[in-house]
């Protein structure tokens, strides 16, 4: 298809840091973006109650209809966990109800996106969801084009450092949650720390190059075990462990 598709993106993976919002645009296959218009969300009790009326404003500033969506692009994380829950489940919510195509969209290929090609020239290490000295990391190397398959990511502390700046990674691309053993290692092997700023803009030019999914695949890109699902296994494994009778009757509904 080359036309360029009707795209509403929304990106709520950093909240208090990036651009919490969403957006609406033509978008081409080369990613070119025709913008059409911007919403921040709102200051309220939580970041997630301004959502949908953002969406409705950004539509109904530009005089689109919901039926008028080609695709709903999401910033699918690692990031937040209500945040990319929530914006998962809103995106999913559009497309079963208007028939647009949902597009799952890794939060690391919207940071890189975002980034100087002074910083990205060098290969960078895009850094998320951070917790307990540890993040996640997805690393593109110099010869990282647009287009190219998304790298996979993993869990790094300070100590794994080394290996990144081998596999080519001159500089971190962090939120501002980075940890600081990592940012002070950085800073000592001469890495350059950027931050990372994802947008729904960005957001919206690099679904450009991925593919379409089902609604029922809009789900968000956990870097590590919920602590919910974690807390259930290990109280869970206790009771087995003390009295054998863990039947399971109470695990939690999904």
């Amino acid at each position: 298809m080359n036309r360029a598709r009707l795209t509403l993106a929304i990106e709520t993976s950093n909240p208090g840091g990036g651009s919490v919002g969403v957006a609406l645009g033509r978008v081409s296959a080369d990613g070119s973006v025709h913008l059409l218009g911007e919403e921040r969300l709102r200051e309220l009790r939580r970041h997630d109650d301004d959502l949908a009326p953002a969406i409705e404003r950004v539509c109904a500033g530009a005089g689109i209809g919901p039926s008028d969506l080609d695709r709903v692009a999401v910033s699918a994380g690692p990031g937040g966990y209500t945040a990319t829950r929530m914006a998962c489940a809103a995106g999913a919510m559009i497309c079963q109800a208007t028939g647009a195509e949902a597009v799952r969209v890794p939060t690391a290929l919207v940071v890189w996106r975002t980034l100087d090609e002074s910083v990205t020239e060098r290969g960078v290490a895009v850094l998320l969801a951070s917790k307990n000295g540890q993040s996640w990391a997805c690393l593109f190397p110099s010869s990282y084009k647009f287009g190219d398959p998304v790298p996979s990511g993993a869990i790094v502390d300070a100590s794994s450092l080394s290996a990144l700046e081998s596999a080519g990674a001159a500089a971190i691309a962090s939120d501002r949650h980075l940890p600081v053993e990592i940012r002070s290692m950085g800073v000592g092997m001469g890495m350059t720390i950027t931050e990372a700023c994802p947008s729904a803009i960005s957001c919206l030019g690099v679904s450009a190059v991925l593919p379409g999914c089902d609604a029922a695949e809009l789900v968000p890109i956990y870097p590590r075990e919920p602590d919910a699902v974690t807390q259930w296994r290990e109280r869970h494994a206790e009771k087995d462990t003390g009295d054998g009778s863990g039947s399971g009757a109470d695990k939690p509904k999904r």
